[in-house]
């Protein structure tokens, strides 16, 4: 898919063709980076090259001669989508989630962790539906190895509610919504 993504891209702009990101990035007249993301977003379907008319401050603008040409944009289709799952960390652990009272949501993750990715949109889906009801949370247990091991999180994804400040229910592993619907239902 990257390959096909380049191509299309280096279809549309001029320069040399190759396959690494640094010369890709000097082609292009926007930012690009080769790092992996650290958190899937809710709603990412990809990238796509827009023909469509876009936004001056997004255009993508080729100079010839004296006149610019505008040209088709590569547009990320998530740029509306908002992320309702908050991150904690060791720090903030205590605040955010032992001493909150309003019931919790923690999603242990990893980045790696394709079952991870797989439940985070919908777990983000019913933080979206129950803003305000309950609290939602995502803890990194590459990064935060003591509360992981605190909880006893031996694999990921790992989903615990808290209410009042104690461990309540536990799943584990990547379930359909209505399971964590019912969860829900009985903190509330």
């Amino acid at each position: 898919m990257a390959a096909s993504v380049q191509s299309a891209l280096f279809s549309r702009f001029p320069g040399p063709q190759s396959s690494s990101c640094s010369s890709m990035a000097a082609v292009l007249p926007l930012s690009v980076s080769c790092q992996p993301r650290k958190r899937l977003i809710a709603g990412f379907r990809g990238f796509m090259i827009s023909k469509s008319p876009v936004k001056p401050a997004t255009a993508v603008s080729v100079q010839r001669g004296r006149r610019q040409l505008r040209r088709g944009a590569v547009v990320c289709e998530a740029q509306g989508a908002s992320t309702k799952v908050a991150p904690v960390t060791e720090s903030s652990w205590r605040s955010q989630v032992l001493e909150e009272d309003l019931p919790v949501l923690v999603l242990f993750t990893a980045p790696w962790c394709g079952p991870c990715r797989a439940i985070y949109p919908v777990v983000a889906e019913i933080a979206a539906e129950n803003s305000g009801k309950i609290k939602f949370y995502e803890l990194n247990t590459d990064e935060n190895k003591e509360i992981a091991n605190t909880y006893g999180i031996r694999s990921i994804p790992t989903i615990l509610f808290f209410h009042s400040g104690e461990k309540k229910d536990v799943i584990i592993g990547s379930v359909p919504k209505k399971t964590l619907v019912a969860s829900l239902a009985k903190l509330l």
